[in-house]
C-alpha cells in the first residue's frame, strides 16, 4: 500500500513539474494593451506600439489586446509598463504577468531626466525595453482553439487579420488583402518595420537610433475608393499591393520592394 501511494505521489509530482512553465519561451504569445494606466487616451505617445514593436523585436509573438489571437488564454502573457514615483525624473518599467495575474517578468528600470512628455516617456521606456533583446526569446507558434466559441474573458481574435479587397493602380487592378489589424509589423533587408492603419490608409514607420521614439515615419498608404498609393516623405509615389500572406509590395518603376509580414 506504501508503495502505491509512492508511485502515485511521484506521478504528481512529475505531473506538476512538467505543467509548469519555465521560461517566457514556454509561452505562445503577449498582448499589449491599448493604453496604459498612467495614460490618458489610446496609445498616447505612442508607448503602445512602442512596446508592441520590442517585443516583437526580442523575438514574442505581440498583439494588442483588440487583435488577439483565437488560443487558450493561459497560453499568453500580459504586458504592462509601470510608471514608477520619482520626484527629478520619469522612470516607466514593464511587467509581463501569466493568466493569473503572477508575475513573469520585470524590467530594469528605464529612467530619464527628459522634461517634455512625450520624449520623456519615450526615452524612459526605449531603455527599460533595452535588456530584452538579452532574453533570446523564441515563442511557441500560437496554437488556435478547436473550440467554436470561446470561455468567457479568452481572447477571441485572429492576429495578423486581413480584408479582400480589389484595388486599382494606373494600368492594373490587383487582388489585395489589406491589413485589418491596427499595427502589423514588417521586415526587409534586415530592417524592421510598423505599418499602422489611419482613418484614410496606413502609415509606415521603420526603426531608427536617429528618431526620439525609436520610429521614423518613412511614407503613408492612402486608399481612396478602390485606389491605393504609397507615398513617401520625400514625395515620391509608388504602386502598392498586399499579397493573401499579407506581405507587402510597393512598386517603384521596374523594381519591387517586398516588407515580409512578421507573425
Amino acid at each position: 500500500m506504501i508503495r502505491f501511494l509512492l508511485v502515485i505521489l511521484c506521478f504528481s509530482i512529475s505531473s506538476t513539474i512538467i505543467g509548469q512553465r519555465t521560461s517566457m519561451n514556454d509561452y505562445s504569445y503577449v498582448v499589449v494593451p491599448m493604453d496604459f494606466e498612467f495614460t490618458n487616451k489610446s496609445d498616447q505617445f505612442k508607448l503602445n506600439s512602442m512596446t508592441k514593436f520590442y517585443l516583437d523585436k526580442a523575438g514574442f509573438n505581440t498583439y494588442f489586446s483588440n487583435e488577439t489571437p483565437n488560443a487558450d488564454r493561459c497560453e499568453g502573457l500580459y504586458a504592462n509598463v509601470e510608471k514608477l514615483q520619482s520626484f527629478m525624473m520619469t522612470k516607466l518599467q514593464l511587467v509581463l504577468t501569466d493568466c493569473e495575474g503572477k508575475e513573469v517578468y520585470r524590467s530594469l528600470e528605464g529612467k530619464t531626466k527628459v522634461k517634455e512628455y512625450e520624449s520623456g516617456y519615450q526615452d524612459a521606456l526605449r531603455k527599460a525595453m533595452s535588456g530584452l533583446n538579452s532574453l533570446r526569446i523564441k515563442q511557441k507558434k500560437v496554437i488556435p482553439t478547436t473550440k467554436n466559441e470561446l470561455k468567457e474573458n479568452s481572447v477571441a481574435h485572429i492576429p495578423v487579420k486581413a480584408v479582400a479587397k480589389t484595388l486599382k493602380t494606373d494600368n492594373t487592378t490587383v487582388d489585395n488583402a489589406l491589413p485589418e489589424a491596427r499595427f502589423t509589423s514588417y521586415s526587409l533587408d534586415g530592417n524592421n518595420f510598423l505599418l499602422r492603419k489611419t482613418e484614410d490608409g496606413y502609415s509606415l514607420y521603420k526603426e531608427s537610433n536617429t528618431s526620439s521614439d525609436g520610429l521614423l515615419l518613412i511614407g503613408k498608404i492612402s486608399i481612396i475608393g478602390e485606389n491605393a498609393k504609397y507615398i513617401e516623405e520625400s514625395g515620391v509615389v509608388s504602386e502598392i499591393s498586399f499579397d493573401a500572406k499579407g506581405n507587402m509590395m510597393v512598386k517603384n518603376d521596374n523594381t519591387i520592394f517586398t516588407y515580409k509580414v512578421e507573425n
